[in-house]
């Protein structure tokens, strides 16, 4: 049959069925790695009852046992259904169902019964694995399109679908999702194979994209930390977890619902991850999932907090329709996350902090090929490209940029705010596509759209916006910050040329560390610097002592950069203690371009912490390794 889709990283055939709601029922066992599942899925026709023969679902990695049609119309009793798995591409398979002949149901439901186990989605940790070294550790992650391999389904953020779960596993341990809790909780504790075992159930009443869909089952307590949010973690970093986000958690929310219109999903916990967690956060709906490298004791990375709160409106309720358009998501949020900031913590520190990112967004663009998809805004996802290979600096960055373009084309803050509000509400529950922004945008501002500006010579919309490679046309102004960087400015221009720092340097302790970043930063952009003159600059800055990851992070580069081979102890030790692939990836780059003795330890390190990396960064590392030993 001709198979239509919206969406080239998905199998599913989305314009004749969609799933709008999923029943999952999991059984957690650690010991054999398995989650012993059961999901019913509710479909309806998409068109008119017609007679479609076929299903096509994502898959990976699952072992299907049984797929039923249940209350069909057309049999007193369930159908057993036949059903075959093929490749697709090397990030997913095809699951095809197929159907009774002459079915013309326009709402149907259909139960598959399976296995997952060692898909992508599913980090099973040992306990020497956990913070706490105790009780193995289970967490999914499905962005970008990984939850094929935790349940089979229609893996596109183009379709969103409401959910309940029940999750069974042992006592002592608690399972969490991304939605409500249902109490009590846990429900039941009951005998399953002579053990004792807990029920956990959770209801997702909105519609989400299924890359939301999220479980984490380990040994978890929480603390109350806002009238609408706990954060859980391990038992032995909850005090700290509970003293990095008491309080200050709500003012985000709530400044968020003044800029952006009504939080919608009632309850915003957090979850602190165990250190093989591969990102800063992922914004969960109702269940944030944050590193625990934010847990420094004085508050000073809540960024990435803000970050995931904004989340609950660009990406959670607003969603890019394909990964095509990532920006979509990441953009608006990056420009929600630095509204909030400027509020929070002034404008010298947003301008500066907006600086660090213009940097980042530099760097990633230096490391590509000038005429690289990967530098677009709107990626073109086709021909077997893993959406999860093309993740970089450019959506957040670039899409920053262009959300802030609009912003100074309309000229009022306070339009643009209402357009936002306005944005939120008409595609809420919706996915959308970068037309569907633009149009939007231009309706809204007829002045601007008469006035021709979506072709504006030099920053014309698609062409030069969307499918151009390279730093944005326009990036915003970080003057503001300039007051911060030409103290840094003063103290690397002396050092460099005297050998002594300035007099600023005495201040070195006090600086904020979105400064110390800036030092760091230039410092790596200089092309050699001689051992003598870093090792001044290591043993005045005590950097090897910080226990800051952004500071440890550029720290490591310039180690392993310059070849300061006495400190490659400290990257080792920073690679061991954190999995966040905005680190790791980075850090072993820069280690396979030093010195025999920084590719010596980029192999040890790996070889060290491999089994306790996330699938996805642990293939990366190892590319990285290989492809340098081939050359």
């Amino acid at each position: 049959m001709s198979l239509k889709r919206k969406d080239n990283c998905s199998i599913s055939n989305t314009n004749d069925f969609l799933i709008n709601h999923y029943d999952f029922h999991f059984v957690c066992d650690f010991e054999q790695q398995k989650l012993f599942s059961k999901v019913n899925l509710h479909f309806h026709q998409t068109q008119s009852p017609t007679q479609i023969s076929k299903i096509f679902l994502d898959v990976l990695q699952l072992n299907i046992n049984k797929i039923e049609l249940l209350n069909s119309k057309q049999s007193s009793s369930n159908v057993t259904l036949t059903f075959t798995i093929n490749n697709f591409e090397s990030f997913g398979e095809s699951l095809e169902i197929s159907l009774p002949q002459d079915f013309n149901e326009k709402e149907f439901k259909i139960e598959i019964e399976f296995i997952a186990s060692q898909g992508p989605a599913l980090c099973w940790l040992l306990p020497s694995q956990t913070a706490g070294k105790v009780k193995p550790y289970l967490f999914t992650q499905g962005q970008a399109c990984l939850n094929r391999s935790l349940f089979p389904c229609q893996d596109t953020p183009s379709v969103k679908a409401t959910y309940n779960a029940t999750v069974v596993t042992k006592v002592g341990f608690v399972a969490l999702m991304s939605a409500l809790r249902v109490e009590p909780f846990p429900q039941n504790k009951t005998l399953q194979d002579g053990n004792e075992v807990l029920e956990f159930k959770f209801e997702m009443k909105l519609p989400i994209p299924i890359y939301l869909v999220a479980l984490a089952i380990g040994d978890l307590t929480c603390a109350t930390i806002g009238p609408r949010s706990k954060v859980w973690t391990e038992p032995c970093l909850i005090k700290a977890a509970e003293s990095e986000f008491a309080d200050i958690t709500e003012q985000y929310i709530q400044q968020g619902e003044k800029f952006f219109g009504p939080y919608v999903w009632q309850q915003y916990d957090i979850l602190v991850m165990p250190p093989s967690f591969p990102y800063g956060g992922m914004e969960n709906p109702c269940l944030t999932f944050l590193t625990p490298t934010l847990l420094v004791g004085d508050r000073s990375l809540l960024d990435v907090v803000i970050h995931e709160i904004i989340h609950s409106w660009f990406g959670n309720l607003v969603t890019n329709e394909t990964w095509s358009d990532f920006w979509i998501n990441e953009g608006f949020t990056m420009y929600g996350q630095r509204r909030i900031m400027k509020h929070f913590f002034g404008e010298e520190l947003t301008a500066l902090e907006t600086l660090t990112g213009k940097t980042l967004l530099r760097e990633c663009i230096k490391s590509l090929e000038p005429d690289s998809i990967l530098s677009r805004l709107h990626v073109p996802l086709a021909g077997g490209i893993n959406p999860d290979d093309v993740y970089n600096e450019t959506p957040y960055e670039k899409g920053f940029a262009f959300v802030s373009y609009l912003e100074q084309a309309v000229g009022s803050i306070e339009k643009f705010d209402d357009w936002l509000k306005s944005y939120i509400s008409t595609f809420a529950f919706k996915s959308l596509n970068y037309r569907d922004v633009l149009d939007h945008f231009l309706q809204n501002f007829p002045e601007l759209k008469a006035s021709g500006f979506e072709f504006k010579v030099g920053f014309e919309f698609e062409a030069k916006w969307l499918n151009e490679s390279g730093f944005p046309v326009f990036y915003p102004s970080t003057e503001k910050a300039d007051s911060l960087t030409k103290v840094v400015e003063r103290v690397i221009q002396c050092w460099i040329t005297t050998g002594n720092p300035s007099e600023d340097i005495e201040n070195f302790s006090k600086w904020h560390y979105l400064q110390v970043c800036n030092f760091l930063d230039s410092l790596f952009a200089i092309e050699k610097i001689e051992l003598p003159l870093l090792k001044s600059i290591c043993e005045r800055c005590q950097l090897s002592k910080s226990q800051n990851p952004e500071i440890r992070l550029r720290w490591s580069k310039i180690i392993a950069k310059h070849q300061f081979d006495e400190e490659l102890y400290f990257i080792s030790k920073f690679l061991q203690e954190q999995s966040k692939q905005k680190y790791t990836l980075p850090i072993y780059q820069q280690l396979v371009n030093g010195s025999e003795k920084a590719q010596a330890l980029a192999i040890e390190t790996f070889e060290l912490t491999k089994n306790s990396l996330a699938t996805t960064v642990r293939n990366y590392v190892r590319n990285i390794i290989t492809t340098k030993k081939q050359h």
